[in-house]
C-alpha cells in the first residue's frame, strides 16, 4: 500500500470515526460531551492535515522556480509544528477552563487519529493474512 492510498485511507476513516463517535455521543451523552469529541476530533484531525503538510515540505531537499533553486526552512518547519502544539495547547486549556466541552469527551475526540492509524493497522494486517494484494 503506498502512502497516498494510506492517506487517502485515513482522510475517509478519521471523518468517519468522527461521525460515528459524534452520532453515538449525541444519542447517549449530553451536549459538552458531544461537543468535547466534535471539537477534539477537528482539532485532531486538522493538527495531522497540516503536520503531514510541513513533512511533506520538510522532505522536499530543494525545489526550483523560474530557474532558482529554493532551500526548505527546516527551522521554519521545527517552528511550526511548536507553533502548531502551543496553539492547540492554549484551545484546549481554555476549552477544557471555561467548562465548554467534558474533558473526558475532549480526550476521546483528540484520540480519533489513533483511532484511525489503529484501523489501518488492522485492515493491513487481515489483508496480509488473506493473502490480499496490499
Amino acid at each position: 500500500m503506498e502512502w497516498e492510498n494510506i492517506s487517502e485511507y485515513l482522510k475517509t476513516f478519521n471523518w468517519l470515526i468522527l461521525l460515528l463517535l459524534s452520532l453515538i455521543s449525541f444519542c447517549v451523552m449530553d451536549e459538552r460531551f458531544t461537543l468535547g469529541i466534535i471539537l477534539g476530533g477537528m482539532m485532531s484531525i486538522a493538527n495531522f492535515r497540516l503536520l503531514q503538510k510541513n513533512i511533506r515540505k520538510g522532505f522536499l531537499f530543494n525545489k526550483v522556480i523560474n530557474g532558482n533553486v529554493l532551500k526548505i526552512n527546516r527551522a521554519g518547519i521545527i517552528f511550526k509544528f511548536y507553533l502548531r502544539l502551543t496553539v492547540l495547547g492554549i484551545l484546549i486549556y481554555f476549552l477544557i477552563t471555561r467548562q465548554v466541552v467534558n474533558p473526558i469527551g475532549l480526550t476521546i475526540g483528540l484520540s480519533i487519529i489513533v483511532m484511525s492509524i489503529i484501523c489501518l493497522g488492522i485492515n493491513l494486517i487481515r489483508k496480509r493474512s488473506s493473502g490480499e494484494a496490499v
